[in-house]
This record gives structure tokens, C-alpha cells and sequence, in this order.
């Protein structure tokens, strides 16, 4: 394949480094960063776009900075190790700030500095091993081979400790106050009816501001709980409840924000369709109305006011019909957490058509050494 050398002038969402070949299509390159010279191969080549191999960074950036996990380049668990963090900071509020513009058809949207994580490196609290013959792996970097993993640098070392129990079975291990774990097996993360693997209880116990909640097999918890702690302070803070207001919390899942939105509403409803979810949910919020349904689909049994919307779906964001039925209730304000920049433009688009205005986006850096970005972004009606 062609043999080239390019500059890398930007970053994409997917984190991957952007530069031109000489006949001027854009060439997506990994493991690089904007201002760096370096050599490459294409590896693939589109109408419209290539991608390529690095070879040789010729000229690094001043944030180029050693890798510190053996694996890194070929696991797919991290992808800016070689990045500083403050650099990786930055990067993220300006992909952020490229995508609702772009995407978002958004006019110089006001994006805040991305808020770090008090711990970048073992800082997730929940992990999924693919087991292998004598060990363990995680997904390759190229998305479909495993890596057997001698390291990791961003779980908690407890979890690590453990990893033994995957005994050549994919497992979710999620760990709990006071050291307790929760072992998984047989599915996906975030399916129901999960077996044991036989490490803790069915269930364990995560405490987020002082408040407990109930996670059971199957049921969505951030992985970094000091982060999650952030994003409920900057939730509550934003909406500024004074204790009359109906709220609805969308995508609930194990009442993590309905917990606090209810002790400063005089009336929440939570909306979630994963059946372990909202089995915990009923014992961490039991106060909460809860309705187990898809969000497009109870949505359209809401009648009468909503003064405000918290809403966290999952990666593919929000579907239209559930959009179409939030501009139908037009909520005063609404809270959008998102941990995809890209589907957060795609439904803030049709948001802002629809009669709101943007007034702020937050990252906040849920995930360090990654490309993945957390987004809170709030909304009020025109």
C-alpha cells in the first residue's frame, strides 16, 4: 500500500487523528495527534476518505507522552495513552464543540471545559473479560480479534484480582462497596438473566453522595463512580428544583438520578425498559412512579405539565419518536446526558428546530485514556 508522510491537523470523534494525502483526501490515522508529522500507510482507500497505519512519528507533539500499558496499540480498551491529560481534556471539549457544530447545525455553541476525573487511571468499577484458554482478553483494537491481557491500567485492581473466575467465559464483574463483586456470565453486558460465576452476591451495593443503589446482573451503573457523583451535582444544579416542579427522568435505569431528583420535586416519573433495572430501581427509589416501558412509548402517556427532563440513553441516542413526543410535553428544561457526542448533535438538532435553545454543554471526562466522552448538556424551551 502507498507509502506517505502527512500532518495531522485535527481529531476526530472516533479519536483518531485527521490529515491529508497529497491529491488532498482526508486519511484517518490512530495513535496520533494534531501538529505531529508522521509516516504512514493506507490501508484502506475510499472515494472520499483513507485510512492508514502509523509507521514513524517524525515530529511528535510536546503532549506525546509514553504509553504506560504493554498492550496499548493493539488492546482496545484504551486509545490516548499516548496522549498528557490535560491534552486529552482539551481534545475532548473540542470534539464536543465540532460535533454540535457540525452535526448539530449549532452556531458557536458555548461548550465548557471538560471537568477531569479525580482518578485517570483505575478508575472503572465494572469490567467484561472475554476468557481465553489460559487467561483472560479484551477486544482488539481492530474490533473483532481478543488480546490476551497480562495488564490493565484503568480497572480497579480488584477486579483484576479476580479475573481468574472468567475460567475461559465472557464475565462482567462490577465491584461494590467495601470490596464486595458481582460476577456475570453468558450475555452481553446489560441483558437480564445472567448466571453467576460464583463471586460475591446476586446483587451489589454502590454509594453515590451517601445515597446506596442496588445493581443486580444486567443492570446499568457508570463505570466511574466519583464522575457519576459529578454529573448528578451538575444535574441538580442545573434544573435548580425548588420543590413544586413534575419531572421525568427517561432511560432511568437503577434510579441513579431519579434518587435526588425526588428528594427536590414535588412529583417524578422514571421511564426504563431493562427489566433488572427497574427491579432495582423499585428498591432504591421506591417513592418514584415508575414505568417500565420503552421511552418512545410511554412518553406518549404523558398528559398535563412537565416542568423538567432528564434523559441518558444509551449510545444511539434518543429515538425520533421519543423525540417527537418530548416536543409534544415541552418540558421547561431539559438535561440531556450523553455519552456520544455525535448522536448528542444529532438529537440536539432536532431539539433546537423543534423550539429549544441550547445553553450550555458540559463534558465531563467519564472515561480517561479513551476516546469516549460524557456530555451534559441543558436545554430551555423558546
Amino acid at each position: 500500500m502507498p507509502l506517505h508522510n502527512v500532518t495531522i491537523t485535527s481529531m476526530t470523534h472516533g479519536g483518531e487523528g485527521v490529515g491529508r494525502l497529497p491529491n488532498g483526501k482526508a486519511v484517518f490515522v490512530p495513535y496520533t495527534l494534531p501538529d505531529e508529522v508522521i509516516a504512514i500507510e493506507v490501508t484502506q482507500e475510499r472515494k472520499t476518505f483513507a485510512r492508514a497505519r502509523l509507521l514513524e512519528v517524525e515530529t511528535p507533539s510536546p503532549a506525546r507522552i509514553a504509553a504506560r500499558c504493554a498492550h496499548f496499540g493493539i488492546c482496545g480498551g484504551c486509545h490516548w495513552q499516548h496522549i498528557a491529560y490535560d491534552t486529552q481534556l482539551t481534545l475532548k471539549r473540542q470534539i464536543v464543540q465540532d460535533q454540535l457544530t457540525r452535526i448539530g447545525k449549532l452556531t458557536d455553541p458555548l461548550v465548557h471545559p471538560t471537568i477531569p476525573s479525580p482518578q485517570q487511571w483505575n478508575y472503572r468499577a465494572h469490567v467484561t473479560f472475554h476468557g481465553i484458554a489460559d487467561g483472560v482478553a479484551f477486544v482488539g483494537a481492530d474490533k473483532s480479534s481478543k488480546v490476551e491481557l497480562h495488564e490493565c491500567h484503568i480497572i480497579a485492581p480488584e477486579l483484576w484480582d479476580v479475573r481468574y473466575v472468567s475460567n475461559g467465559k465472557r464475565v462482567r464483574l462490577l465491584l461494590g462497596d467495601g470490596g464486595a463483586i458481582l460476577g456475570s456470565e453468558g450475555q452481553r453486558e446489560g441483558d437480564t438473566e445472567l448466571d453467576s460465576v460464583g463471586v460475591g452476591d446476586s446483587f451489589v451495593t454502590l454509594t453515590v453522595l451517601g445515597k446506596p443503589f442496588k445493581v443486580s446482573a444486567g443492570s446499568f451503573f457508570q463505570v466511574n463512580l466519583p464522575q457519576a457523583a459529578k454529573l448528578v451535582e451538575l444535574i441538580l444544579s442545573a434544573l435548580a428544583l425548588n420543590g413544586t416542579e413534575r419531572v421525568l427522568d427517561l432511560y432511568s435505569g437503577v434510579g441513579l438520578f431519579s434518587a435526588f431528583l425526588a428528594e427536590r420535586a414535588a412529583h417524578v416519573t422514571a421511564i426504563e425498559s431493562a427489566p433488572s433495572s427497574v427491579a432495582d430501581a423499585r428498591v432504591n427509589v421506591p417513592t418514584v412512579e415508575m414505568i417500565e416501558a420503552p421511552v418512545e412509548d410511554a412518553l406518549q402517556r404523558i398528559r398535563g405539565t412537565v416542568d423538567a427532563v432528564v434523559t441518558d440513553p444509551p449510545r444511539a441516542g434518543m429515538q425520533p419518536q421519543a423525540i417527537a413526543e418530548l416536543l409534544r410535553i415541552r418540558p421547561r428544561t431539559i438535561a440531556y446526558v450523553s455519552c456520544d457526542p455525535a448522536t448528542l448533535a444529532r438529537d440536539l438538532r432536532l431539539l433546537t428546530e423543534g423550539g429549544y435553545t441550547l445553553q450550555w454543554a458540559q463534558p465531563v471526562d467519564m472515561f480517561p485514556q479513551t476516546y469516549h466522552i460524557e456530555t451534559l448538556a441543558l436545554l430551555t424551551v423558546r
